[in-house]
């Protein structure tokens, strides 16, 4: 399950509980539940739209790689913290 399918689904599962947790309280109470749930409500829709919008990585394709030595049949690299080279 994709991360921010799973994070939806938690955010649901808090929403329920607000939901049914909201009839006994006092209005002011009632009121403050009612915020958390209208904020957690737009971060679903929002998590909702960034699984839309963003592309899932599949892998790199690497050119002008040269092994030294016995070619091993799995290559592994490591690289930098943004991901935009390859480093020792």
């Amino acid at each position: 399950m994709p991360i921010v399918s799973k994070k939806g689904n938690e955010l649901d599962i808090t929403l329920a509980e607000l939901e049914s947790q909201i009839e006994h309280l006092s209005q002011a109470e009632s009121d403050s539940v009612g915020l958390i749930s209208a904020r957690l409500t737009k971060e679903r829709y929002h998590l909702l739209e960034l699984a839309k919008t963003k592309p899932a990585f599949i892998g790199w394709k690497l050119s002008g790689v040269v092994v030294a030595g016995d070619k091993p049949e799995i290559l592994s690299f490591n690289f930098d913290k943004e991901i935009t080279k390859i480093v020792p």
